[in-house]
């Protein structure tokens, strides 16, 4: 089997445990996260998942581990036809503290929000994601697996005004 037939079945197979068994995220809903429920512009709505990867102890000594990423996000214009699924990757690069939400939520903001807005809304690159809604938040950590040895996996429903 190739690794990418492997990484598609464990994504599957995760993606059906992680609503079977999540477990709650630090912190009250939105789980930590930056959120704007009355963020003015145009609504997507749509299904993020997240796979925090190959990580290690960050070098500035916070206690806190940075990991490689990969984000995969499915968006719709509200009311509309309009939808898209975009991919973002960090690479080998490990720049993301998972275990801190909000910078976390910044980085990969920042990783999809230029191919989002090129879709949506072709030119415009003055326009910008802020995060309505976070719901249906699931959390998963696999070890040992034979691709990563350890990753963390999150799913969740989302809702974004760009403006």
């Amino acid at each position: 089997m190739t690794n990418r037939i492997k990484v598609v079945a464990i994504g599957l197979f995760l993606a059906s445990m992680v609503f079977a068994k999540s477990e709650t995220p630090p912190g009250e809903p939105p789980f930590g996260l930056s959120v704007q429920g009355d963020a003015k512009g145009t609504k997507l709505s749509g299904v993020l998942f997240a796979e925090f990867h190959d990580c290690i102890d960050n070098p500035n000594g916070n206690g806190l581990q940075i990991c490689a990423g990969r984000f995969v996000l499915r968006l719709r214009k509200t009311n509309a036809n309009d939808f898209a699924v975009f991919y973002a990757d960090t690479g080998r690069l490990r720049t993301i503290e998972p275990e801190n939400p909000r910078t976390a939520q910044a980085a990969v903001i920042a990783l999809l929000e230029p191919a989002v807005i090129n879709f949506f809304f072709p030119g415009n690159t003055s326009l910008h994601i802020k995060t309505k809604s976070v719901t249906e938040f699931g959390e998963f950590d696999v070890r040992g697996t034979d691709l990563t040895g350890f990753s963390k996996f999150i799913l969740t429903d989302v809702q974004v005004a760009v403006n």
